[in-house]
């Protein structure tokens, strides 16, 4: 990786490596909203797409079982998957807006937080959501937004 690109990552967020050997990370809120591809063999290239939803505010990435890259949008309430050739997909997840992270599940389906709320996602790669209701401390199960 070359020096640029080192310094490239230090700036943003903790990135998500790939077997190919591409590494992916996303902007800080602060900045437009961009999703970056540092490809080693080709000198550590940086690509950068802009993201469809302007708002969107990426955070948390994590490499996908589909060989693809997923991001939550915190501002987009959606959640993100870029593939390999940069086309980027945005489905709805009624995430909450601030703290929502997503991870790589070990039955291939990707797995987010919805932030504050009372639930818990999981996504498939085909795009799919499916909420399930956490137990809250007063005994109660509740429904998340």
């Amino acid at each position: 990786m070359s020096a640029s690109a080192s310094t490239a990552l230090a700036a943003h967020r903790v990135p998500s490596s790939h077997p190919t050997g591409r590494v992916t990370y996303v902007t800080p809120h602060h900045v437009a909203p961009r999703i970056h591809q540092i490809i080693p063999a080709v000198r550590g290239t940086i690509t950068e797409y802009s993201l469809p939803t302007v708002s969107a505010f990426p955070r948390s990435i994590t490499a996908g079982s589909d060989g693809n890259v997923w991001f939550v949008e915190n501002g987009a309430v959606q959640i993100g998957k870029i593939t390999p050739d940069g086309t980027i997909t945005e489905y709805p997840a009624n995430l909450n807006t601030d703290d929502s992270t997503i991870t790589n599940g070990p039955d291939g389906n990707l797995w987010f937080t919805a932030g504050s709320t009372s639930y818990i996602g999981k996504i498939t790669t085909s795009g799919v959501v499916t909420t399930y209701p956490l137990p809250m401390n007063d005994g109660l199960t509740h429904q998340g937004g």
